[in-house]
């Protein structure tokens, strides 16, 4: 791959998170699990019982490894991604995503990079992110006071700087 500092290894990636279908879902159900065992092709499957299954647009340097944490995953290099056909989280009720990534090569990313992320009609709801905070590579969930491209980014980050040495599940 070109870049093997920029590569994040997702290899899970959980929405747990009430059923966007549904104004209340009490049982509180994982909407979104996508374990990334297919290890080839164009696909991802969701795990859970809602078949948000992902597609992958892979650009050269993208693709599947079998350097996962439990098996196989995507190793994305800044150019490829994964999307559901719509949207998979109600943004507006509690919910908790998290992904195992593993960020490869001896020097960290110094750009900022989305893990995941959901789209909204004007604005992204939220970012899972590794981001760059007055110089410190950090963990970041934001959120958006509304879906309105002037309304208030909420960030929470980790205060430890990410580090090279191990895999991550910024969450």
């Amino acid at each position: 791959m070109p870049d093997a500092a920029r590569q994040l290894l997702c290899s899970l990636f959980s929405a747990s998170l009430l059923d966007p279908s549904a104004q209340a879902n009490t049982s509180r159900d994982t909407v979104g699990d996508w374990l990334f065992n297919e290890g080839n092709g164009t696909y991802a499957y969701d795990s859970s019982a809602y078949y948000h299954d992902l597609t992958l647009n892979l650009d050269a340097g993208a693709g599947w490894t079998a350097a996962g944490h439990t098996g196989t995953a995507l190793a994305l290099n800044g150019t490829g991604a994964a999307q559901t056909s719509g949207p998979v989280i109600n943004t507006d009720q509690s919910f908790t995503v998290s992904a195992w990534v593993e960020l490869t090569g001896s020097v960290l990313p110094t750009t900022n990079m989305t893990i995941l992320s959901q789209d909204g009609t004007r604005m992204s709801g939220f970012y899972l992110r590794y981001q760059i905070r007055s110089g410190t590579p950090s963990w970041c969930f934001s959120m958006l006071d509304s879906d309105d491209a002037s309304a208030t980014w909420r960030p929470a980050c980790t205060t430890s700087p990410v580090t090279t040495a191990s895999n991550h599940r910024p969450h």
